[in-house]
């Protein structure tokens, strides 16, 4: 029995492509109008979601201890933990364990650090690829963080650690599109800053 599917395709009145500084040119040569940001994005989801797979199947399913256990406290209630107080792991820890609806408040506060820890590996990829590494070695490069023992550990209970490392590569992959924005001489002075505004 035949199938008949349509495919739709929109393009938006833009002069550069909505993730990256290149241009959408029309009528230019197929892959011509690219940078790193643009080479570097396919393999940022697999990895994302190779060791997020990875995280879930190894997480803590239930209540840990020490502070593990006051961060799964804290979340859910919006309480404060012990100093610093941790106010922006608090409320997206209260974000998570109230949207996610998989398992009990414990789990879904671990899998807050999973989706944290995947979540700066990937980052930390693009990081890899836009200094100038090629696909493989930044993807082995990823691959290597995700499962060294002591980031691993930390990935799998509700911590802090990850949602920081996931801020600092952010703001190194900031710095390095606002570094390359500055350099390059056809973005606009608005593009140019939109990096730094990030940082």
């Amino acid at each position: 029995q035949p199938v008949i599917g349509l495919e739709v395709h929109v393009q938006l009145a833009t002069d550069t492509k909505i993730f990256s500084g290149a241009r959408t040119d029309f009528g230019s040569p197929p892959n011509s109008l690219i940078d790193p940001t643009v080479l570097g994005l396919p393999g940022a989801l697999p990895v994302l979601l190779g060791v997020l797979g990875l995280y879930v199947a190894t997480l803590l399913p239930d209540v840990g201890l020490w502070d593990t256990a006051e961060f799964q406290a804290v979340g859910p209630v919006l309480g404060i933990a012990h100093p610093t107080g941790y106010p922006l792991y608090s409320l997206l820890g209260w974000l998570t364990t109230h949207l996610l609806p998989v398992g009990d408040a414990a789990y879904r506060a671990n899998l807050f650090s999973a989706l944290a820890a995947a979540g700066a590996v990937a980052v930390f990829y693009l990081v890899a690829r836009r200094l100038g590494a090629a696909t493989v070695p930044a993807f082995v490069a990823a691959l290597l963080l995700a499962v060294s023992p002591v980031w691993w550990s930390q990935a799998t209970i509700a911590e802090v650690y990850t949602l920081n490392s996931l801020f600092v590569v952010l703001v190194i992959l900031c710095a390095l599109l606002w570094q390359d924005s500055e350099l390059g001489d056809t973005s606009s002075l608005a593009q140019r800053r939109k990096w730094f505004w990030l940082l």
